[in-house]
C-alpha cells in the first residue's frame, strides 16, 4: 500500500507544483494587466484634461474671433461712410474748381474790356479819336460779354 500512497502523493505534489506555477503566472499576468489598465486610465485622464484645456482655449479663440469680426464689420461701415464722404467732397471740389474756372474766365473778360476802355479813354484825352475808336472796336466783343455778365448778376 505504500506504493500507491507514494504515487498518489507524488501526483498530488506534481499537481500542486503545477497549480502553483500556473497560479503564480496568472497572478503575474493579472498584475501586469492591472498595471496596464491603471496606466491606460491615467493616460486617458491626462488626455481628458488636455482636451478640456484645448476646449477652453478654443472657446477663448472663438470669443476673440467674434470680437475681431465685430471690429471688422465696424471698420467696413466706417470705410463705406468715409468713401461716401470722400465722393461728396470730390464732387464739391470739382464744382468749386469749375466755379473758380468760370470766375477766372469772367474776370478775364471784364479785365480785357476795362483795359480796352481805359486805353480808349487815354486816346480820347489826347484827342486821338480814331485810335480810341479802333481800341473800342477791338474790345467790343469782350465788353458785350462783360455787359451780359453784369446784367446776369
Amino acid at each position: 500500500m505504500r506504493q500507491p500512497v507514494v504515487i498518489t502523493w507524488g501526483i498530488v505534489v506534481v499537481i500542486f507544483v503545477g497549480a502553483t506555477a500556473v497560479g503564480g503566472s496568472s497572478i503575474r499576468r493579472y498584475s501586469a494587466l492591472d498595471r496596464r489598465v491603471v496606466t491606460a486610465e491615467t493616460q486617458a485622464a491626462e488626455q481628458t484634461a488636455r482636451v478640456a484645456g484645448l476646449t477652453q482655449q478654443l472657446q477663448g479663440l472663438r470669443g476673440q474671433l467674434a470680437g475681431a469680426r465685430a471690429e471688422l464689420t465696424m471698420a467696413k461701415r466706417t470705410l463705406r461712410t468715409t468713401q461716401a464722404l470722400l465722393a461728396d467732397a470730390a464732387s464739391e471740389t470739382r464744382a468749386a474748381v469749375d466755379s473758380a474756372e468760370q470766375q477766372r474766365r469772367d474776370m478775364s473778360t471784364l479785365k480785357a474790356c476795362l483795359a480796352g476802355a481805359a486805353q480808349a479813354l487815354q486816346y480820347l484825352s489826347v484827342k486821338e479819336n480814331y485810335r480810341a475808336l479802333w481800341v473800342m472796336t477791338s474790345v467790343d466783343r469782350k465788353c458785350k460779354e462783360a455787359q451780359a455778365l453784369m446784367a446776369g448778376n
